[in-house]
């Protein structure tokens, strides 16, 4: 099963590149809970077959199953139920829906680390987080052209500043 706690894990030392991944691992997470699904649904097709045929069996076969006489579909249904084909088809289907519980809302996690990976680039750009977090030499200059630039913007934003120009 796809290991959602090791994913969702975010590297603070390198969030450049949790940026760039991000979309992968949404992806990815998403297609394990795809396939999770569509193991789920194949277990309960084999779960209905494995009733019916089961349920033909006790119905045809009666008295190997303990009846004197052909039983109902209550009684038969109740024969079923207590089958190791039937229970062994039982326990498989409740493993995988435990295992598609479990990545449904990993989805929604994957889509909150998101937000979560930016509000931490936001921090790091403002200069502050909650620990040291180093940066790749390409991401660095990145962070200090983008801190200039808003800076200068904020310069150019400021009426007297753009007095000062006039004057000069």
């Amino acid at each position: 099963m796809y290991d959602i706690k090791k994913e969702i894990q975010i590297d603070l030392f390198a969030l450049d590149e949790e940026c760039l991944l991000q979309g992968r691992k949404v992806l990815d997470v998403a297609e394990a809970y795809s396939e999770a699904v569509e193991k789920r649904d194949r277990a309960k097709l084999r779960l209905d077959v494995t009733t019916a045929n089961l349920t033909m069996k006790v119905k045809r076969d009666y008295k190997e199953f303990g009846f004197d006489t052909k039983p109902s579909d209550i009684m038969a249904l109740n024969a079923v139920l207590i089958q190791k084909q039937y229970i062994k088809a039982r326990q498989r289907l409740i493993s995988l829906n435990r295992d598609c519980e479990l990545l449904k809302p990993g989805v929604e996690a994957f889509k909150d680390r998101s937000i979560q990976i930016g509000r931490l680039i936001n921090l790091v750009m403002a200069g502050y987080a909650a620990g040291k977090v180093a940066l790749t030499e390409g991401a660095s200059e990145a962070v200090d052209r983008v801190r200039t630039e808003k800076h200068t913007a904020t310069l150019n934003q400021n009426a007297r500043l753009q007095r000062l120009k006039r004057e000069v």
